[in-house]
């Protein structure tokens, strides 16, 4: 009867996972470590009063037949006495409906009465054929939590004292549908007398008065659950998705990162919540050029039988395409399986827009999406999709109907090639119809932040307000060794006559033997040019040794590709943004080898801007090229460019303009509580007209005593369409304030029609009348409970906890030294 972890109090509850009696201050502090969860808690009881079965078949046959008379009886009884009462209630109206209850009912009653005779009769015969260590059951059906769950009952789960600790109790946790709230007494003397407040106004107004009123924002924005999801290497995104979220975190947001698995130490060292997407980092660039190549395809093939052919040349890696997409609806809303922690469910989304499924996340939970990537994904007339046939870019820009024409060519072809992904993914989320051709982030208005400097790339005219460009943003390094420096410093010394050419290559487009020829291609090309070589391959599994001679030195892939930039002239690369920013930070002339038209993009980008060399093709380079782009990138001219250029390169600058940018587009009116607009609201409250937070529903519940969240819906703030941007779930919220609503913003209006109740409940006056007036069909909301206070101080919980943790590690360290019990 007693905690497992002598403490000296009473067992209440019991741990499926580690098999322990629990009380509620041990079970408090266990679940809080991140390995576990309140799923895993069950009630405990030591000894067990439930009723037992009949012991005879004609015992429970006569028990049966008398239970299911009694039903039918009661449905015949409910025929002449409910319309009596809905009568005497309603009137006439109520008389019939009834009637129609009371027949409905008579209907059912037989069903009913079957099944409670089936189960009396089942229940004799289990009892009569059960093994003399188990215990007689009262209830077959009762008895079966997973039964009675299916059916919509619900139904406790409690281990009790007689049965063996390995024994699983099924059904649902009773926690796993609490929120627990801790508030100090002044911020509920704060919320109570906001919420006594508004009522007080909102009687003492007329309707038409109540929907101009309002209560004027404080200007502090709420705390969120941010999810950032990308995908890819860490120098194309990760590491400046990292870099914004650090940003938000220390803002008090609680931010998760959902990318590839490979990037988990990073991201936790980071300080930052990780959650696994599927697929590899290759894969949405790797369906991109897939995507690319059918364009190019569809250019040279016009006519239709062999656009048709060619069109059924399926992704490759359609699988992993689909585990990606897949995994972005448990990256906003589970706990990661491996670091289990708390709940978490995302408030907002920041995602890279090529993901292509994160519109129809956003749709389901309805929150605000923003989109953040350093390639152009937006439709306009001053550049091609980059993924068209034609990717020239043009400086100063030509604004022709072609370009704009190009989105729509590359939106049907991603549609063709994914949209059963897409389909299937929304009947997962139960969303209603299918997806479509049309670019959803286009149609919605979704706010993009781009992460490139405007000197390489300056923001087309055609693009509206809620499209950012920011400049780019430094990704986080966690490579603090300086013995490359010395090699460095040692080789650029060496020889001070010959400048110095950093050169890096992507390993995993090359062949092995390929990637060797290349190397002997820059040792003669070096020679030739009067130069020496720095050269870095990225992502190298070649086992041989790092090549160092009088012309070329190779450098760890790990190491910074800014950190080697101040002992060069210039540099060759692949042509990732983050690496052409660097270049163009350092004042150093780049040329780009280019394999993606994403990287041709940037390429283009640097010549066009005076600070670089037409790009080139990898697979078509040639020896006598790298001795061209060699003595190219050594004008002067380049170079005096390339220092003009480096000025209006700020990455602290462009870090805060990114925060700025989510911060401004997010749609604060319908985000926040009514009564605390420093919380989100998270629960619509139907009687009093309210959303709220939990902190403030918790409250309203002490205050009116109205019995829980019964009548609760979970609030979502936005109210998508596939057909038009989308709107505030509430309808007296201006729509037009969605797409600018500034931080400091203009009042909040609290009082609402909510679209997803029936108009029958605002035409209600009594809150009795309107909870019966609720949709069945509604997401109903988590029941808010107030937090136990175990403690009378910090101080103290402090070190109660660090005491039950102790007591906990060490009952567990036992029990692995001599086995489970």
């Amino acid at each position: 009867m007693r905690c497992d972890l002598n403490c000296g109090r009473a067992a209440t509850l019991w741990s499926q996972k580690d098999k322990l009696r629990l009380c509620n201050e041990c079970e408090f502090v266990v679940t809080s470590r991140p390995e576990n969860s309140p799923k895993d808690i069950v009630e405990y009881t030591y000894v067990d009063y439930s009723a037992r079965g009949p012991d005879s078949v004609f015992e429970g046959a006569s028990s049966g037949v008398c239970a299911m008379a009694h039903a039918i009886g009661s449905g015949i009884k409910d025929v002449f006495v409910k319309p009596a009462q809905r009568y005497r209630e309603e009137g006439a109206k109520g008389a019939v409906v009834g009637l129609m209850k009371g027949l409905g009912g008579l209907i059912i009653s037989p069903l009913v009465g079957t099944m409670v005779f089936a189960d009396h009769v089942a229940t004799d015969v289990y009892n009569n054929s059960r093994e003399e260590n188990e215990k007689k059951r009262g209830s077959i059906i009762k008895g079966n939590n997973k039964f009675l769950t299916a059916l919509g009952f619900k139904s406790r789960n409690v281990h009790i004292g007689s049965m063996s600790v390995d024994e699983m109790v099924e059904g649902t946790s009773p926690q796993s549908r609490q929120i627990a709230i801790q508030l100090t007494t002044e911020e509920k003397k704060r919320l109570e007398s906001r919420f006594h407040a508004l009522m007080e106004e909102r009687n003492g107004v007329t309707a038409a008065q109540r929907s101009a009123s309002g209560t004027p924002h404080n200007g502090s924005l709420p705390t969120m659950n941010i999810c950032m999801m990308t995908t890819g290497t860490w120098e194309e995104s990760v590491g400046q998705y990292v870099a914004i979220g650090q940003r938000l975190k220390a803002a008090g947001h609680c931010v998760r990162l959902a990318t590839n698995a490979v990037h988990r130490d990073r991201v936790l060292n980071a300080g930052l919540l990780f959650y696994p997407l599927g697929g590899s980092t290759a894969t949405i660039t790797n369906f991109l050029e897939y995507i690319h190549q059918q364009a190019k395809e569809k250019a040279r093939h016009r006519s239709r039988l062999m656009s048709f052919i060619r069109s059924q040349d399926s992704f490759s890696e359609m699988n992993d395409l689909r585990e990606l997409v897949f995994s972005l609806w448990p990256a906003c809303v589970e706990a990661d399986s491996v670091t289990p922690g708390k709940a978490f469910r995302a408030d907002a989304i920041i995602a890279h827009p090529n993901l292509f499924g994160q519109t129809i996340v956003a749709e389901r939970l309805g929150v605000p999406l923003h989109c953040m990537s350093d390639t152009p994904s937006t439709r306009t007339q001053a550049l091609p999709h980059l993924l068209s046939s034609n990717t020239d870019l043009q400086r100063p820009y030509r604004y022709t109907p072609t370009n704009a024409a190009s989105f729509d060519v590359i939106d049907k072809l991603i549609w063709g090639g994914m949209g059963e992904i897409l389909d299937e993914f929304r009947y997962s989320l139960r969303l209603i119809g299918k997806a479509t051709t049309n670019n959803l982030l286009s149609e919605w208005r979704v706010p993009h932040t781009y992460l490139w400097n405007s000197a390489l790339l300056p923001k087309p005219q055609d693009w509206r307000n809620e499209i950012t460009v920011t400049g780019c943003i430094n990704t986080v390094e966690d490579n603090k060794d300086a013995d490359f420096e010395q090699k460095l410093q040692l080789f650029v010394t060496k020889n001070s006559n010959a400048p110095t050419i950093y050169f890096g290559l992507q390993c995993d487009h090359w062949a092995s033997p390929r990637g060797q020829e290349l190397v002997r291609w820059l040792k003669n090309a070096a020679r030739t040019a009067s130069v020496r070589i720095i050269l870095q391959q990225r992502n190298n599994s070649n086992v041989r040794g790092e090549i160092s001679i009088d012309s070329v030195l190779e450098i760890d892939h790990n190491v910074p590709v800014k950190r080697i930039l101040p002992y060069v002239k210039a540099a060759v690369h692949w042509g990732d943004l983050s690496t052409t920013s660097a270049c163009l930070a350092a004042a150093k002339p780049a040329c780009v080898v280019y394999r993606t038209s994403t990287q041709r993009l940037w390429g283009q980008a640097l010549a066009l801007s005076g600070v670089g060399v037409q790009p080139l093709e990898i697979d078509s380079l040639t020896p006598s090229d790298l001795v061209r782009i060699f003595k190219a990138l050594l004008d002067p001219k380049l170079a005096d460019c390339a220092q003009r250029l480096a000025s209006s390169c700020s990455p602290s600058d462009a870090l805060e303009v990114a925060v700025s940018a989510f911060y401004s587009n997010l749609p604060l009116a319908g985000m926040t509580c009514d009564l605390d607009p420093t919380r989100i609201a998270r629960v619509y409250d139907l009687v009093h007209e309210l959303k709220l937070s939990y902190e403030a529903r918790l409250v309203v519940h002490q205050i009116t005593r109205d019995g829980g969240s019964a009548s609760d819906l979970k609030y979502k703030p936005l109210k998508y369409s596939r057909h038009h941007p989308p709107k505030f779930s509430l309808r007296q919220l201006d729509t037009e304030r969605l797409r600018s609503s500034p931080v400091n913003g203009s009042p909040t209006k609290v009082v609402y029609t909510h679209d997803p109740a029936s108009e029958e409940i605002m035409k209600s006056s009594s809150p009795q009348k309107r909870r019966g007036s609720l949709v069945r069909g509604q997401s109903m909301a988590l029941d808010v409970v107030e937090m136990p206070k175990f403690w009378s101080s910090p101080e103290e919980q402090t070190k109660c906890m660090k005491e039950i943790n102790a007591k906990y590690e060490q009952l567990l360290a036992e029990r692995g030294s001599h086995g489970s019990p």
